[in-house]
């Protein structure tokens, strides 16, 4: 069964742009950057994970296979390693783009901020209503 209504929640919204935005994010990091150095392929991993991510659990909510407690756990976690894994990959674009003042980074840097504000908004509606 197809619960299409989800994605016109504010979280199946943030699902939506997260997605996109890491997917964008993600494009720009492997035409850009290069990623044998450490700190651009954790930037890459990060944009991955988040487009992984997001696409899964809307998915998962789409097709109502979502509502029992372990999964909403699970999607807790997984919400929060995202917000942690952003931080961190945000915090690494905006030294090294102001740094080398590269556009690719800055751009990088933006939807990173992005990513960052929808999915903390994600997880505070989540823990909202698990709690």
């Amino acid at each position: 069964m197809v619960d299409g209504g989800y994605a016109t929640t504010i979280p199946g919204i943030m699902k939506i742009v997260g997605a996109i935005l890491g997917f964008i994010t993600m494009i720009l990091i492997a035409v850009g950057l290069n990623v044998r150095f450490s700190e651009f392929g954790f930037i890459l991993f990060v944009s991955i994970y988040v487009w992984i991510i997001c696409l899964l659990l809307l998915l998962l909510h789409i097709f109502g296979i979502s509502g029992s407690r372990p999964f909403e756990i699970f999607e807790a976690v997984a919400l929060g390693l995202m917000v942690l894994f952003v931080f961190i990959a945000f915090i690494i674009a905006a030294v090294y783009s102001g740094r080398t003042n590269y556009s690719y980074l800055i751009a990088i840097t933006v939807f990173f901020f992005a990513i960052l504000v929808t999915s903390i908004v994600d997880l505070v509606f989540h823990v909202r209503k698990m709690v």
